[in-house]
């Protein structure tokens, strides 16, 4: 195992850096009143550590990270970095480096003559009078500037002391400005909102500290983290009074007067909101979300252009049947749900699998098209998004793509509102997927007088981020909907569709035992010891049948527990399937992956057009000219039919074998071929059988416990065991 090492380090020289991708530096140990060692010392930082920032030579950092041998020498690789304010010799080196222009070795070594010790002091308090006693204004002002970006030591070394990541110093230091130490020593519970652990913080807190245990910081805070437990674990974005009460009593280890005295605190406003009529709290945040989204959507619903649009009903009629004469009929459902959305600010179209929706969208566009109305579309999933390009022939996004884009923000001014001839309709499919905070910043794009139409299915599972809106949405007699029922021909050849509404009706149908690849859904029941080789197997078959990997897809109920996971499916099919392929080598081992791989990449990465569920394959090692420039690069990998190169740090945090996903991880997705491996538990139930089972195109194949899939589609779903604060209709 390697050790764990935080040191504090000179940088002498940087071998090797690339914006985005991390940095080799090599430095020195450099204590704060002593001159640094003259033992090299080879950092390797990867992105995930360096984040922002550049390594530059003269920089003093702290790194905290193991030891690794590379070539058989050892070196650092840095977990977590943080930049710092040089003390004693240090400062001549990081006052000639690059973060202070136009200073150089000589005129620092001049200001460390003049000031010695004191210089620190004269740059924390930004003193720029003494400083023009050695240089001029504008070299004052640089010195000055370049101080700022660099974290203060005593800082980083309260965070090291107290085991938290020295990053966060840049993260406390954006927010709270240079008191960001005595900000903590004041109220340690403030390191909550950075992430921070309520166990940790607390014992610093009455432990180091010496806060007493009825502390009213303590019992604030308290408040504070039982709401955000709701919301990060329990995807609430409120909570009742006594679920609210009993948390809070756990998390302080008191009496259930001591959890009604930290309530009572905050009504006078303390981070969280009481809504009395409902008895209901909330974090401000959620509060002021959910209230936004309320508002505007009930400004859309009435109408927010006065005079409304005209709305061109003979010009539709006449578009319809055009679009019908050169493609197929459209039904009364789906014409009304056009209608519908080409008449309204907002509207929701619902539906299942196979009655559809994709049909409504194409007609959609041309229905846009007449009245001189533009269409963006856009869904959660990039294989959702594509689905809508290829579908509709129509540029199509991510939604995160979206929420950074260039569009206006927000209401236009009425000149630039009556001064506009297109309408633009914003179109969201897989909606279900919309969290509260993704719809607020849709919400927050949408400019006043445009459309906005959510598409989706609300018997699929609750979004994976906090609260609740399509499902919702979907209930409420107040806002225009319409729910399409009939399967289509077409998408209903191979029974999908068929056995999709059942199990969205809670009824289990009778269906076949797998006998090979073909279409439609069968079962292969199993014990659990069983199941991990039979889904390896099934997969080996369909990729067969498919001639590839890229449209078989097999699914799991969780990442990690129980003997049928995500993570155990990927290693077993890799172990039984790939073995033989080249392997990818990292800086002490293998990497896990190898070429032909389906992967998975798990952030997003706007400079590589990469976003957190963009899938892929490894193709190849990089070339040998590639691997000189930039010895980071571990593989090639495909993503949406562009290349790029993968780090080992990207191989080690960012990306994983996509074998198999979870079924959460795969809404909005679809291939033709899929295999649900089903094992009991706490997180199956009726909506994500139901997501399972339509993800596949042309065959769904069940393994495993074939009746806990059966119980879980006839019980409730438990979508709405989350507490949500929104409220359209009154």
């Amino acid at each position: 195992m390697s050790d764990q090492i935080s040191a504090t380090m000179l940088i002498r020289t940087v071998r090797w850096a690339q914006p985005g991708r991390g940095a080799i530096a090599v430095g020195t140990l450099a204590e704060a009143h002593e001159q640094p060692s003259d033992t090299g010392i080879v950092v390797r930082i990867p992105a995930g550590a360096l984040g922002t920032e550049a390594v530059h030579p003269g920089d003093v950092w702290r790194f905290q990270g193991a030891t690794e041998i590379y070539q058989g020498s050892p070196q650092l690789r840095a977990d977590a970095a943080a930049l710092l304010r040089p003390e004693g010799r240090n400062m001549v080196a990081t006052l000639s480096g690059h973060r202070f222009p136009g200073v150089g070795p000589t005129t620092a070594r001049r200001l460390w003559a003049e000031f010695g010790g004191n210089l620190n002091g004269i740059l924390d308090r930004e003193n720029t009078e003494a400083l023009e006693r050695v240089v001029s204004p504008q070299k004052a002002v640089a010195l000055v500037e370049g101080w700022r970006r660099l974290n203060p030591d005593g800082l980083i070394e309260w965070l090291d002391r107290h085991r938290f990541p020295v990053s966060l110093g840049r993260k406390l230091l954006d927010f709270y400005g240079e008191p960001a130490r005595e900000r903590l020593e004041q109220d340690p519970y403030r390191l909550l909102a950075f992430g921070a652990g309520w166990a940790q913080v607390d014992t610093i807190a009455t432990q180091g500290l010496g806060l007493s245990l009825d502390d009213p910081r303590r019992e604030h805070a308290a408040v504070i983290q039982a709401l955000y437990m709701a919301y990060d674990r329990a995807r609430s974005t409120a909570m009742p009074r006594e679920r609210l009460l009993g948390s809070v009593r756990r998390l302080l280890g008191g009496s259930g007067e001591q959890a009604d005295r930290a309530l009572a605190r905050g009504r006078d406003g303390a981070g969280w909101l009481h809504d009395p009529a409902r008895g209901l709290y909330q974090t401000t945040g959620a509060w002021l979300m959910e209230r936004y989204i309320e508002q505007r959507l009930a400004q859309m619903v009435a109408g927010e252009m006065s005079p409304p649009p005209t709305l061109d009903e003979r010009l539709i009629d006449a578009t319809l049947e055009h679009w019908q004469a050169l493609n197929h009929a459209l039904s009364a459902e789906q014409a009304t749900a056009i209608r519908l959305a080409l008449s309204r600010q907002f509207c929701l179209i619902s539906g299942g699998a196979g009655v559809g929706k994709t049909t409504i969208l194409k007609a959609l566009h041309a229905g846009a098209d007449a009245l001189g109305h533009r269409v963006v579309q856009m869904a959660l999933a990039g294989k959702a998004a594509r689905r809508m390009e290829q579908a509709t022939g129509r540029q199509s996004s991510t939604i995160a793509s979206y929420l950074r884009g260039t569009q206006p923000v927000g209401p236009r001014a009425a000149s630039e509102t009556e001064n506009r001839q297109t309408t633009v309709m914003h179109v969201v499919d897989e909606a279900s997927m919309l969290d509260v905070p993704t719809l607020f910043g849709i919400l927050r794009r949408v400019p006043t007088g445009d459309r906005l139409v959510l598409v989706g299915d609300a018997a699929q599972l609750p979004p994976v981020g906090p609260g609740l809106t399509f499902h919702l949405f979907c209930q409420d007699p107040g806002l225009p909907h319409m729910h399409l029922n009939r399967i289509y021909r077409q998408d209903s050849a191979t029974g999908i569709p068929e056995v999709g509404r059942a199990v969205r009706a809670h009824v289990w149908p009778d269906l076949p035992r797998y006998s090979g690849p073909g279409v439609g859904v069968s079962v292969l029941p199993c014990p659990p010891g069983e199941a991990l080789e039979a889904v390896a197997s099934v997969h080996e078959e369909l990729v067969a049948a498919e001639g590839g990997q890229e449209e078989v897809r097999a699914l799991a109920v969780t990442r990690t527990q129980g003997p049928v996971s995500m993570a155990a499916i990927n290693a077993e099919i890799y172990l039984q399937q790939m073995r033989h392929r080249p392997r990818i080598p990292v800086m002490n081992s293998l990497s896990g992956f190898c070429v032909d791989c389906p992967v998975i990449y798990g952030r997003n990465d706007w400079e590589r057009g990469l976003t957190n569920g963009s899938l892929g394959r490894i193709v190849g090692l990089p070339p040998s000219e590639l691997a000189v420039d930039n010895p980071e690069v571990a593989c090639l990998a495909e993503f949406d039919g562009v290349v790029h190169d993968l780090s080992e740090f990207d191989l080690l945090h960012h990306v994983e074998r996509a074998f198999a996903l979870t079924v959460h991880r795969a809404q909005g997705s679809q291939w033709n071929r899929v295999i649900v491996a089903i094992a009991p538990g706490r997180l199956l139930d009726h909506a994500l059988a139901y997501t399972a089972l339509t993800r596949g195109v042309r065959q769904v194949v069940l393994v495993g416990d074939i009746d806990a899939m059966a119980r879980a589609v006839n019980a409730n779903p438990s979508a709405f065991r989350r507490v949500s604060g929104l409220r359209l209709s009154q």
